[in-house]
């Protein structure tokens, strides 16, 4: 089927309205795309055309009436975030006409009202659900009063977008006040000019089979939307029957609509900002558990094509279920991400899944986490016994050992997928954590890298930091004061540091003998505790006497809200026998808590 070239008046205007399909991702458009196509625009020569790319609708035989006119219904399958767009950008030079424009244009700026956004009570764009809402009354109708509170990731997209259109034509007017309107009638008349090439189609099959050929100028596919692409399409190609194929498309819809739901509800929270993950990641990691953990799982959406257009060449049939079978299942991990970010969220009391986020190192465990999580969810202490062995894993190989990033990745990918075939049971997947931690740093290795003379520069502060976090929640468990998850993250952050208890720079002056034994001894990890920022730099230099306690409330260990400090002032002094005696206490505790 060929596509037609159209300018975007042609395209929008005349007896038709645009519906969004209920399968389709809500408003995708960040920051960056708004300012491309701002650019593109702006210095555009107005003699030149600019392509916008491709628009894929479907006629849905549904009509809608005004007046005398009937208006056809066209579902947009493919352009609807650019289309989206242009109209926020439309309705913004249409409403800055109103304000500028004198009494005698007033009817041609309601005429362009009634041709791009909306005529009668039928609106132009039509998005799913709460977010069509607020895309009418918000965007187009202008309530700005409604735009409070945004219940969706789209709609703060969609707000923030009308905010960009503006702040950028009100920029124009405070440096051209003279030219504004004209400029406003020109900007408009190069949208109109916009090129897009249109295709239209009878059937959802036809839909996804020319969408495998089309490219979204405006956001480029992500591999999770070529990878649903392609499973449409293949069901296209191996289901004979009109209606079965509509039918299957629909299902498979309907489980990548709810893939996108699942991960645009936490995507954007500070809980999976931990993560430094994207949704193509978690296509990766599902990738591993249900296809293969070998090379091409750096490249899963070819991999899949691959496998899967083998598997039609054999048996279409068996493609096709093998097709929807991987889209469920993908639907499953995401599911289990947002689970797991959302677990985290609400965890107040400082769980083990809490401190395997703080830790951040998650790259190579989320598959097996993924897994586990749906495999062993239901079982708290089962789950529980795994979080603990990835939590010892990143502790003891990466944290403290300082293994590359990704040492173990190929051994807990293999797990995980074995997990996830249900070729190995519990036990077994404790068995092989376990040995697989003692073949990176067994007990004694543990011990060695604990006790290192210069633990201080070997260890990032943040790794120092959450290991005697860790040592504060023991001391505290004596006296029965939890540290909270809350108060643990921002020991964690920049707002504390890594104290040396004797000085890094000692304000006493040492002599030879004394400076040997102090550059032996202040980097141990038993001279080392954790004070705020603003502590350490007014208390960092002084000697251990003058640390320990000083007169009212003046900053000291003895007033300290950290054990870790506070248990200091009970020491009547601060030298080489009270550095060995804290750093076994401290090597003690941390064999015991990340124990194999």
């Amino acid at each position: 089927m060929d596509g037609t070239l159209v300018n975007l008046n042609g395209l929008l205007i005349g007896n038709q309205v645009f519906d969004i399909p209920v399968y389709q991702r809500g408003y995708a458009w960040e920051r960056k795309n708004l300012e491309d196509l701002w650019e593109d625009l702006y210095y555009l020569d107005p003699s030149k055309k600019h392509y916008f790319g491709t628009v894929l609708l479907k006629d849905s035989g549904k009509t809608a009436s005004i007046s005398l006119a009937t208006l056809r219904r066209f579902d947009v399958i493919d352009g609807q975030q650019r289309l989206t767009t242009v109209l926020i950008l439309l309705r913004e030079i249409i409403s800055q006409l109103k304000e500028v424009s004198g009494n005698e244009l007033q009817k041609d700026v309601d005429d362009l009202e009634r041709d791009y956004l909306k005529n009668g009570s039928h609106y132009k764009l039509n998005p799913l659900g709460d977010d069509g809402e607020f895309f009418h009354h918000v965007v187009i109708d202008g309530n700005d009063f409604l735009a409070g509170t945004t219940s969706t990731h789209s709609q703060r997209r969609l707000k923030e977008a009308k905010a960009y259109f503006r702040e950028r034509l009100i920029g124009v007017k405070e440096r051209r006040p003279m030219e504004y309107q004209e400029f406003l009638v020109q900007f408009k008349q190069k949208i109109d000019d916009l090129q897009l090439i249109q295709y239209q189609v009878k059937s959802d099959a036809d839909a996804i089979r020319i969408f495998e050929t089309v490219n979204d100028r405006g956001r480029p596919l992500s591999n999770l939307e070529k990878t649903k692409s392609f499973l449409m399409h293949t069901s296209y190609l191996g289901i004979e029957d009109d209606d079965a194929v509509a039918g299957r498309l629909k299902e498979l819809n309907g489980h990548f609509s709810r893939i996108y739901r699942h991960f645009e509800d936490v995507s954007e929270t500070k809980h999976m900002e931990r993560l430094r993950m994207d949704e193509n990641d978690v296509h990766r990691y599902h990738f591993i558990n249900f296809i293969s953990y070998g090379d091409e799982s750096s490249r899963p959406t070819d991999s899949l094509k691959d496998l899967i257009r083998e598997k039609l060449r054999e048996n279409p049939e068996v493609c096709v279920q093998y097709a929807l079978t991987y889209a469920k299942d993908l639907e499953k991990a995401f599911l289990a991400v947002k689970q797991i970010t959302e677990a985290y969220k609400e965890d107040e009391k400082g769980g083990t899944l809490s401190k395997v986020f703080m830790l951040e190192r998650m790259g190579n465990i989320f598959p097996l986490l993924i897994v586990s999580w749906l495999r062993f969810g239901d079982d708290g202490p089962r789950l529980e016994g795994i979080l603990k062995l990835l939590e010892t894993f990143i502790v003891r190989v990466y944290l403290v050992s300082r293994y590359r990033s990704d040492t173990g990745a190929s051994t807990l990918n293999g797990i995980a997928h074995s997990v996830h075939r249900k070729s190995m049971d519990y036990e077994s997947l404790i068995d092989k954590l376990k040995q697989t931690i003692r073949s990176y740093q067994n007990d004694e290795q543990f011990e060695r890298s604990l006790s290192w003379g210069d633990f201080y520069e070997r260890l990032g502060s943040k790794d120092i930091k959450y290991l005697l976090s860790e040592y504060e929640i023991r001391l505290r468990k004596k006296v029965d004061v939890p540290l909270t998850v809350a108060t643990q993250e921002k020991i964690l952050t920049s707002d504390y540091e890594v104290e040396h208890i004797w000085a890094q720079h000692p304000s006493q002056k040492l002599c030879a003998e004394e400076e040997f034994v102090h550059q032996e001894n202040v980097h141990r990890i038993g001279n080392l505790t954790i004070a705020s920022q603003s502590w350490n730099k007014s208390m960092g230099n002084k000697t251990f006497q003058e640390k320990k306690s000083r007169p009212g409330d003046a900053p000291s260990y003895s007033n300290s809200n950290l054990l870790v400090q506070k248990k200091l002032s009970d020491l009547p002094t601060w030298d080489v026998d009270a550095i060995n005696n804290r750093e076994a206490d401290i090597v003690a505790f941390a064999l015991q808590r990340w124990a194999v």
